[in-house]
């Protein structure tokens, strides 16, 4: 029984990681950072390819993305960055060099 409540409380516990690497509504990320967050990969390619824009490794790490609203992690195209992509900080926008 003890062993089922810990089980249990490890279940809980990593669910709720997996919701914490979801980007955070109406920031900007950069790609890299998107990357770092989560499995954006199929994502970002999706989103990329929807915008007709670029996508090869440079591209992917260094477009940014607007996060949605709607608290699934949703991410939408906003502005290749040419000149790379600027980590803002924790809580904040990244942008364009």
């Amino acid at each position: 029984m003890k062993f089922a409540l810990a089980s249990l409380a490890v279940a809980i516990s990593c669910s709720s990681l997996v919701l914490a690497d979801n980007c955070r509504s109406h920031i900007y990320y950069c790609g890299y950072n998107l990357l770092r967050r989560g499995d954006y990969m199929s994502t970002i390619r999706s989103t990329l390819i929807d915008a007709n824009a670029n996508m090869n490794e440079y591209w992917i790490n260094n477009t940014l993305f607007l996060c949605k609203q709607d608290d699934n992690g949703a991410i939408a195209y906003f502005s290749a960055c040419s000149n790379g992509c600027i980590d803002g900080g924790f809580g904040k926008s990244d942008h364009c060099a």
